[in-house]
């Protein structure tokens, strides 16, 4: 997807495909960017983006220092990421599995964009987990620690 809409000193955070915007009743590409949430509406033809609605980021509204971004459970296998502008707000929904596991990925890196602070990465941990997990299925390495020692079984 051509991302020439964003701006110079935009940086990409996370993206996502085949996201509902509730309000607007369509799916599409959900972006998060250092400055802006967008969301694309993506042509059936060639995968061209059709249309492209801009949230800005300080337009978020924090109250007792927690961004309103929040995770809600529309029914049993659909989560949504709703966040509140100062101009309304806006709902997405992940439909999937690991919709509600992704939407708190968003959260945290909405959070820490709106409050000046690092985003989390999670991506190290996950690295890590496979890497563990590799080694239990495959040469036998038990992922329990004791000390720095790992045990064999």
């Amino acid at each position: 997807m051509d991302l020439n809409f964003l701006d110079s000193s935009e940086a990409v955070i996370l993206s996502d495909e085949n996201v509902r915007n509730e309000n607007l009743k369509k799916s599409g590409n959900l972006i998060l960017t250092n400055k802006n949430i967008y969301f694309c509406v993506i042509g059936t033809f060639k995968g061209k983006i059709k249309n492209v609605q801009k949230y800005p980021i300080n337009q978020i509204k924090v109250f007792q220092n927690k961004t309103q971004a929040k995770i809600s459970n529309r029914d049993l296998m659909q989560y949504s990421l709703d966040i509140y502008f100062v101009s309304g707000n806006q709902s997405f929904s992940f439909i999937n599995k690991i919709g509600k596991k992704r939407i708190m990925e968003w959260i945290k890196a909405i959070d820490a964009i709106v409050k000046g602070e690092e985003i989390p990465d999670d991506s190290k941990q996950k690295i890590e987990e496979g890497i563990q997990n590799w080694a239990k299925a495959t040469i036998g390495i038990d992922d329990s620690f004791s000390d720095d020692t790992k045990k064999i079984t």
